[in-house]
């Protein structure tokens, strides 16, 4: 191979490989559609649209801490949501958690729902999992070590 064919060569690898590499940069970015734990603020549209996909009637009080969504062939949403104490309850039943949120004196079992989604593992807890429509399920842990302050953390996910 002569020089200038190794030349020419270079001259359409090196664009092919700008372009594919912006591709898979572009591909990621767009991918990560959800807020982070230390990043910007989870808007209130995306917060009710959560809510309602999980069957969750949120008061007004209700501020998402954290929401990152995955995408996938079985995606996966997780997001934590905080609350004063005082609105929980009514919370806790218009939702229809009292049925199924039931394990208050298992912690061992929450590390593989909700791994290192959860910072902390708290103390005092409710935690189970919520069946929803077209093979979806809700995965729930309230955090209640706080007395004036309830924190929700939610993993919806589809099978």
């Amino acid at each position: 191979m002569s020089l200038s064919d190794k030349r020419s060569t270079s001259i359409v690898i090196k664009p092919v490989l700008l372009v594919l590499l912006s591709s898979v940069l572009a591909f990621f970015v767009a991918c990560d559609s959800g807020g982070s734990r230390s990043g910007g603020a989870v808007s209130d549209t995306k917060l009710n649209e959560f809510a309602k996909q999980c069957d969750l009637v949120l008061p007004p009080s209700a501020k998402a801490l954290h929401y990152k969504f995955y995408p996938g062939m079985d995606s996966v949403t997780h997001a934590t949501i905080k609350m004063p104490a005082a609105d929980f309850p009514a919370f806790f039943k218009a939702s229809g958690l009292d049925v199924d949120i039931t394990n208050t004196d298992r912690p061992s079992s929450l590390p593989a729902k909700f791994g290192s989604f959860v910072p902390k593992m708290p103390t005092k807890f409710r935690e189970g999992q919520k069946s929803l429509p077209r093979d979806t399920f809700l995965n729930v842990l309230v955090d209640e070590d706080s007395p004036t302050t309830v924190l929700v953390h939610l993993v919806w996910f589809e099978v």
